[in-house]
């Protein structure tokens, strides 16, 4: 059993002029889903649209939405057990193949009901740039075409995007768009992405701009002393360097469960949606310990009082609090000691790889202690090639240098 209705959905009004979204409400087994149909209008407008006498421009509308309601009717009426997802299958894919605009708020919800809320906005920032770019509230995916994107790319250059950015924001795209095939609401033959030569928009290769900090950096960084406020940060940059460039996700979550003797067990809140979950196992160093026992609740579950809430959603936020204010006070510390002042908590992690290879640790050893599971992402944490190149050099000489000289000796003995 099922009914529809064209209703104003005054929740979620607009807020550059107050208008809220018209949408088709379709209600299966007293459930109820709203698609939107790309109009925005005023209370006072909607009542119009439904007058007696209508307007000549409200006359077209109450066609328009007539004509959405009776294809959802249609459509509904052809299914043997409607459901939702095959209505949206359907109702999505007109001639221009689906609506994007609604493939983005679906994704947006569905990551937030994961608690994946770092993707959620990482969509949402890519929603917001197309729409304010390109526009996108009533396009369907045949419209992405290589010559659209290809327009969109270099209006973010001209608008002075880097390539990083807008690489994130079309891989989100291109997610859509695969899923939208996959849907059966467009046809793979539309799918835009590929290699330039091929005639396909080719998504700009991320830069790492990221370089590890220098050993010297390190401890000049260390020994800062000044102000209270930022050595508090910068003990906490140094506690996620001395665990292997623990990610601040799971560095300030951290409970006193997760702890034994001088091990951390820590499952990757990156990875907490996969079917197959990331656990690493780091071993706690004396100087980690040191700032640990500074600052830990010891009557607390968690063993710090920073990311505390029950809400998964607000904790996610006390994090990127903390993580600001902790790239602000790094960057400030950057200036008075004149080590890379491009600094942040993301350089820990990067320098932890690079040291630990420089240190005598295989890039398997790096990779677990990172968390990756898929070492090709260590690769991109370590020094430039030319840098990698000249530590196993110099590494490998120092070897056989030193058993050469040891041979040497022994030879030198016998005679």
């Amino acid at each position: 059993m099922f009914t529809t209705a064209i209703i104003l959905d005054t929740r979620y009004p607009r807020k550059k002029d107050t208008r809220s979204p018209v949408k088709l409400r379709v209600t299966i087994d007293r459930k109820a889903r709203y698609y939107g149909i790309g109009d925005y209008l005023t209370k006072e407008e909607f009542s119009r649209v439904y007058s007696k006498k209508p307007r000549q421009d409200k006359k077209l509308l109450l066609m328009k939405f007539a004509a959405v309601e009776d294809r959802a009717v249609k459509i509904l009426n052809a299914m043997e057990n409607p459901t939702f997802d095959q209505f949206k299958k359907l109702f999505c894919s007109k001639g221009s193949g689906g609506n994007v605009k609604l493939y983005f708020e679906q994704r947006i919800k569905e990551m937030e009901q994961n608690n994946q809320h770092g993707t959620a906005d990482l969509y949402a920032a890519a929603l917001k740039s197309f729409a304010g770019i390109k526009g996108v509230e009533t396009i369907g995916f045949k419209a992405i075409t290589p010559a659209w994107l290809k327009d969109y790319h270099k209006k973010m250059v001209a608008c002075g995007k880097s390539d990083n950015t807008i690489s994130m924001y079309a891989r989100c795209l291109q997610h859509l768009f695969n899923m939208a095939i996959q849907d059966g609401v467009i046809p793979a033959k539309y799918y835009p992405f590929g290699e330039e030569k091929n005639g396909k928009y080719e998504l700009p290769d991320p830069v790492n701009s990221k370089r590890p900090l220098q050993k010297q950096e390190i401890i000049v960084l260390t020994n800062y002393a000044g102000n209270p406020f930022f050595e508090y940060y910068r003990d906490f940059f140094m506690l996620s360097y001395y665990l292997v460039g623990l990610n601040f996700a799971d560095l300030l979550t951290l409970k006193w469960t997760q702890i034994h003797n001088n091990t951390l067990t820590v499952k990757r809140q990156k990875t907490a949606y996969r079917a197959k979950k990331v656990e690493i196992k780091l071993y706690i160093p004396q100087k980690a310990w040191a700032i640990i026992n500074r600052y830990c609740t010891k009557d607390s579950e968690f063993v710090f009082d920073i990311a505390t809430s029950k809400d998964p959603k607000k904790r996610k936020q006390q994090v990127k609090n903390f993580t600001r204010n902790c790239n602000q006070s790094l960057k400030k510390i950057a200036k008075v000691i004149g080590i890379n002042p491009s600094i942040s908590t993301v350089y820990a992690r990067h320098s932890a790889a690079s040291h630990g290879l420089a240190g005598g640790a295989s890039i398997i050893d790096i990779q677990q202690g990172l968390g990756h599971t898929d070492i090709t992402t260590t690769s991109n944490y370590l020094k430039s090639l030319e840098d990698a190149e000249k530590t196993l050099a110099e590494s490998l000489e120092n070897n056989t240098v030193a058993k050469m000289e040891h041979r040497n000796e022994k030879i030198k003995a016998l005679n």
